[in-house]
Formats: structure tokens, sequence, C-alpha cells
């Protein structure tokens, strides 16, 4: 699956065409903590909008919460500790969730009898307290859980699915991305590594840092919203602890792409050329500016196209084609937030063709030019170099010209020639 990408033909980011860079949009943040403020738990307790609706244990006894370290740390002994945001997330019922915290184990004293020592859950009408009502007795509040377990080394854990299948084992702060999706159709996110990953309906896939370790975990039950978050760390080892910091929960459009597109492509069709772009996912989606780039470098609107906001395929035809065009996709959101595609380019046979030689070159290349692309045109060449700074710049009207080289460090180039309706770009390696 591809990406969008950004990417211009102007001199300082002419390099974009071969070297493109992921275009991540804003953050949608619905509950943020990272235990900064005090090392008082009731401070992060409470009715606002980053407070938990409860952090604590279930009952007096010797099991314990507190905050330090910029850390919330939970020491379980006999009874259960944990927390609970109970108050919705946000006032419309998020469908997509990404929960991120850093997790670790400070200490535990000896192995435990059962893998599964603690169970975050995402759900509705979860219960504020350490207790199991309605999370475990039915799982009728609950959409999706992760299990944390401790291993036979202290301050070593690993992470869980409700079917019981176990990672790998984990020493010091791991940062811990889940995805959820509840949104009725496959989506694809940002992954913690910057990609497009693909997830299925009412499953949910789990990261520690850049590794996705379980991928379409199946909901435990589907039906339940996304609105509620709470820890409940019940079973272990006598002193055993857990420690969360930086949790963020968010939204939107930085965890879902917009448009998940699959392809776009670009060919001759007579005396026009013919557009064609597949997605795979479509959200929130307004449609396609289709733009084509100027001999000037810029880029003209050549006409827009509705977005169908599910997978679709979409086509477009250029009835006054340059002899070489370059094409690219600007992707409007309902927000009014923009992405851009690769660029892609088709040839007119017999409109206008450029040859390069010799190509690679000692000192000098000869750039030739058909006649009926030069005719009666200037034409302008210009040299970039790697970081995009522009080294050379003539124009001529001549349709064969030298370019020296002779004075340039080795190595490789970008030549643009911009000559009659028609913008040439071509890779020069100097040796």
């Amino acid at each position: 699956m591809k990406r969008f990408f950004y990417a211009s033909f102007s001199a300082t980011t002419v390099l974009c065409l071969f070297f493109a860079a992921p275009f991540v949009t804003s953050a949608q943040v619905l509950f943020t903590q990272d235990f900064s403020e005090s090392t008082t738990i009731s401070t992060y307790v409470g009715s606002g909008v980053n407070q938990f609706d409860f952090i604590g244990v279930n009952s007096t006894g010797a099991s314990s919460v507190y905050a330090t370290g910029n850390r919330l740390n939970l020491q379980r002994n006999t009874n259960a500790v944990g927390f609970a945001r109970t108050t919705n997330l946000s006032a419309t019922t998020p469908t997509i969730l990404k929960v991120k915290f850093k997790l670790s184990v400070p200490f535990s004293s000896t192995t435990m009898a059962t893998a599964t020592a603690a169970v975050l859950y995402v759900g509705s009408s979860l219960v504020a307290g350490a207790t199991t009502t309605g999370e475990l007795a039915s799982n009728a509040s609950r959409h999706s859980s992760l299990l944390i377990g401790f291993a036979a080394a202290s301050g070593t854990f690993n992470l869980r699915t409700p079917a019981f299948v176990t990672s790998g084992n984990y020493t010091g702060e791991q940062e811990i991305s889940w995805y959820i999706n509840n949104s009725g159709a496959s989506i694809n996110y940002i992954d913690p590594a910057g990609n497009s990953t693909a997830l299925g309906n009412d499953k949910n896939d789990i990261w520690v840092g850049t590794t996705r370790i379980f991928n379409d975990v199946a909901a435990v039950t589907a039906t339940q919203d996304l609105n509620n978050v709470k820890l409940l760390f019940n079973n272990g080892a006598a002193n055993s602890a857990i420690a969360i910091d930086d949790i963020e929960i968010s939204t939107g459009s930085n965890v879902v792409l917009p448009v998940s597109l699959t392809n776009f492509t670009a060919q001759k069709t007579g005396t026009t050329n013919q557009l064609a772009w597949t997605t795979e996912t479509e959200t929130h989606n307004t449609g396609y500016d289709i733009q084509r780039q100027t001999a000037t470098g810029k880029w003209e609107s050549l006409g827009f196209v509705k977005g169908m906001n599910t997978a679709s395929t979409y086509t477009f035809e250029d009835k006054t084609p340059f002899s070489i065009s370059y094409y690219r996709l600007r992707q409007v959101d309902y927000d009014g937030k923009e992405t851009f595609s690769k660029i892609v380019s088709v040839s007119q046979d017999g409109k206008g063709q450029m040859h390069i030689s010799p190509n690679p070159t000692s000192d000098k290349i000869t750039i030739h030019l058909t006649q009926n692309d030069a005719l009666n045109a200037i034409t302008t060449a210009v040299l970039f170099d790697m970081t995009g700074k522009q080294v050379l710049n003539i124009n001529t009207k001549s349709e064969v010209f030298p370019l020296d080289l002779s004075d340039l460090a080795k190595g490789m180039y970008i030549l643009q020639v911009q000559s009659n309706h028609a913008v040439y770009q071509e890779k020069i390696i100097r040796q």
C-alpha cells in the first residue's frame, strides 16, 4: 500500500520526485497524562479533561498507588489496584482509538503462578474502581483488552491477547501503542514506524516500540463502544508492581489515513492522457484536485473529482497534454486538510523528446531536443545538486546545446529542461 506524499518541481524541492517524505496530519488527542504535575494522587482524579475517575486500591490493605519519578506506580500486595477513566473520552463516541503509554515493571519478587497480572480495558460503561464488575464477569462492557504479565526474572514483563497468546519478554521502560478499530470497515493507520498499516473492523493491533507484536486481534465484545479505559491489576506475586507513564489516547487524523491510495497511473490514449487511481480505504474525503505542472514549474488545476468515501477507482482525461506531462493529485479532507500524491508522468510520442549524451560524463553533456519541441522556443536548462541547490542555469533557442560540468564536483545531479510545452527531468552523473 502506498501513502500520499508531497512533491514539487520548484527549484528548491525538485528532488522530491525521487526522495519523498510522508505527510502526517495533526493529532486529535482525547486524553493525555504524564504524571509530572504532582506526587499527590488526588491531583489526577476528578472531572477534568485529563483526569481519571478513579486511581487507587480496591479496599484497605497493603497494596498502594503513588506518583513518583513522573510515573504512576501501582504496587499490589493482596488487594487489587488500578485506574479508570469512566467518563466518556469525548462527546462524540470515537470509532477508532490509539492508546499509547510507557510501561515498566520496577520489580517483581517471585514468578507468577499465572501469566496475567493486569488487564487494560477499552469499552463502554466501565466501572470506576479496582473491581471486575462488568469487565470480566460477562465481558459486557469491554470492546478490547490487553493483558500484562510478569516473567521469571525480576523487572521483566510480557503482553498477551485475550486468547492468551503471549509475546516475548521485555525489560526497562517500553512504549506501547494499541490501535483499536470499531469503525465498521477496514482502516489504514499511521504506525509507530511512520508507515501505513491495515487494520480490520473490530480488530486491534499492539506495538512495542516500532515492532508490531500482535495484529488483527479480535475484539472481545464487538458491539461495545470505545468510550472508556481502565487498568485492573489484580493478580501476581506479593509486592509486584507496574509503572505507567505518558498516557495518550487519540483518534482521527493522527491515527487514520483519510485516504489509502494503492496506485496512481497516467498513460497515453491517442492524443489525450488518461489518469487513473485506486483507493483501498477512504474516510472524510471531499475529493481530488487533479494537477498538472506547467512549463514554468507551477502546478495548475485541470479539474476536481468528488470523493466516494469508500474503496473506489477513479479516472480523469487530460485532453490537451504536453509533450511530456507531469501530474499529481491534491486530496482534500472534510476539514480542509490536503495531501499530495506522488508525481506521475506520460509522454506523447511525436510532440517532443529529449536525449542526453554522454551520461555518465566526465566533463560535459550535450542536450538534444526534437525540432518541434525546440522550434521558436526559449529553452531553459537548470542543474541542481543533490541538496536542491541550483548550480547551473542557461537559456537558448537551439535544439542541440552543450552543458559544461567540468567545474562541478563528481556525483549525481538533477537536470530540469523547460522547452515549449514540455518540462523534462533527468538524473546526470559526473564521474
